[in-house]
């Protein structure tokens, strides 16, 4: 027996499920996309990741992120631990490409917030300058894609 937290809908049911003469049979769903989700995660259990991931920049030191795609599931541990080391220098806007095909997914990691409008310019740009130099020597530059 094993059970699983549904994420489809607010409900988050959790669904217990059974191997009977080697099928796998689920109870605890309240709705249809329960059984669906059981079927995905039993089969190919795929997710996005939503985190955050830091930047130079004093005025926005972290930047939200998500994957705009789903992953397979055993990638995202390792996924996550590259996305601790990447450090943004350059400022992004919603839906801007921060990686591309994140640990050969396939999926892009794009931001999930803006940070191309702040008041702290020239502070930022002077930061980023002694990073670009060689400063800090954990820095993984991203540029825009062309």
């Amino acid at each position: 027996m094993k059970q699983i937290t549904c994420i489809t809908c607010p409900f988050t049911c959790r669904i217990t499920i059974d191997v009977e003469n080697g099928d796998h049979v689920s109870s605890g769903n309240m709705c249809n996309k329960g059984a669906q989700f059981i079927d995905a995660e039993l089969s190919a259990p795929d997710h996005s990741i939503t985190t955050m991931v830091k930047t130079i920049f004093p005025d926005i030191p972290f930047l939200s992120v998500r994957t705009n795609g789903e992953i397979p599931k055993n990638k995202i541990k390792k996924i996550i631990r590259d996305l601790s080391k990447v450090i943004i220098t350059e400022r992004k806007g919603i839906g801007e490409i921060v990686i591309r095909n994140i640990s050969g997914t396939k999926c892009n990691v794009i931001a999930t917030s803006d940070m191309l409008y702040t008041a702290n310019f020239e502070q930022a740009a002077k930061k980023a300058e002694l990073i670009k130099q060689g400063k800090n020597q954990n820095v993984v530059t991203t540029k825009n894609p062309a």
